[in-house]
């Protein structure tokens, strides 16, 4: 953050760029170390409940930044030193507040470091290819992401083009989606109970569909507008159309805390001690292929075969709908025999 500040008081890009590359890297240490801790500090029938923190945290804090980051910014009116000291604090709370981390101890003091990242990235993914149960949990993973990433990067789109509204509404959108993650997280461990279990992945699946169709079908609703942007005030008095955009991208992110909670449960649990965060930095690579796989998707069916918005969210619904199907008729059997066989020893 100090190298950020000293991007943006010198308008300089490349200093800016170093500084998003270095935050990158922080969070490929950060992302697997904090998951494959769990495990370690909570008792299994706590780690439901962990995770459920950790999303709903994760989600309330991203909406936290963003509002925070957009009241800075306007209040500031272009001054980059108070937006410089905001970034600096928020970095030194986080330093602070990761000093009441509890010390673990080294699990694999032995293990060698392989300094070549593209053939480390490779060997991870092949080691958790080698767990059959784990790496499908990760493919569910990893489709959470591949959904998440395009509807959440078509919402300023979707806004502008369908809502004829602006930025401060696309602000409202989101802010319904990150508080659906955090209640539908809050609410897995309610309803699902404490146990490592796979019983509300098929009910968040079964909503990550149904409330897409109902989305695009709201936005068929909306009336065509012309001239100024709608604001905040305006989307709560243009009619019924509009409650039901709010709704559907607010169930939605429900839907994505029933479905992504226990599946990052099961990875911790499942994966081996030794080589946990090992586990969880594969993860991390197939989410960033499915996210981009993602954006490349949108670029097709947008871009390339000009097809509309409510289109894509239908066939991402579809293929949501394929793809937790043949998920879960798969990693069922394997739960089972593998629940067997705990038993058997």
């Amino acid at each position: 953050m100090l190298i950020g500040s000293a991007g943006f008081l010198l308008g300089h890009l490349w200093l800016l760029l170093v500084a998003l590359f270095l935050m990158g890297t922080h969070s490929t240490f950060f992302g697997p170390i904090k998951y494959a801790i769990l495990p370690e500090i909570l008792k299994p029938n706590e780690l439901m409940s962990g995770n459920a923190l950790f999303q709903s945290g994760t989600s309330i804090a991203i909406l936290v930044g963003m509002i925070l980051g957009g009241a800075v910014i306007s209040a500031s009116d272009g001054n980059l030193i108070w937006i410089s000291i905001t970034i600096v604090t928020i970095a030194v709370l986080g330093y602070l507040s990761s000093r009441f981390v509890l010390k673990q101890k080294v699990t694999a003091p032995d293990v060698h470091i392989d300094w070549n990242f593209f053939r480390t990235s490779f060997q991870t993914l092949g080691y958790a290819k080698s767990l059959p149960v784990v790496f499908l949990i990760l493919l569910g993973n990893s489709w959470y992401w591949f959904y998440g990433a395009t509807y959440l990067t078509q919402i300023p789109q979707l806004t502008q083009q369908n809502l004829h509204a602006s930025e401060n509404v696309v602000s409202l959108l989101l802010t319904f989606f990150s508080v659906g993650i955090g209640v539908g997280s809050l609410l897995c461990r309610r309803i699902g109970g404490t146990e490592v279990n796979l019983k509300m992945v098929p009910i968040g699946a079964i909503g990550l569909t149904v409330f897409a169709f109902y989305l695009a079908a709201s936005l068929a609703f909306v009336p065509e507008r012309t001239g100024e942007m709608l604001g905040l005030k305006d989307v709560f008095t243009q009619g019924w159309s509009y409650y039901h955009v709010m709704l559907a991208v607010t169930l939605l992110g429900i839907s994505g805390g029933f479905y992504i909670v226990p599946l990052y449960a099961m990875m911790q649990a499942f994966s081996p001690q030794s080589h946990r965060a090992r586990v969880v930095a594969a993860n991390n690579i197939l989410n960033a292929v499915f996210m981009v796989s993602s954006a490349i998707f949108s670029i097709i069916i947008l871009s390339v075969l000009k097809i509309d918005i409510k289109i894509l969210f239908s066939i991402t619904a579809i293929l949501s709908a394929i793809f937790t199907t043949w998920l879960l008729f798969k990693l069922k059997p394997m739960l089972a025999a593998q629940q067997q066989d705990a038993l058997e020893d």
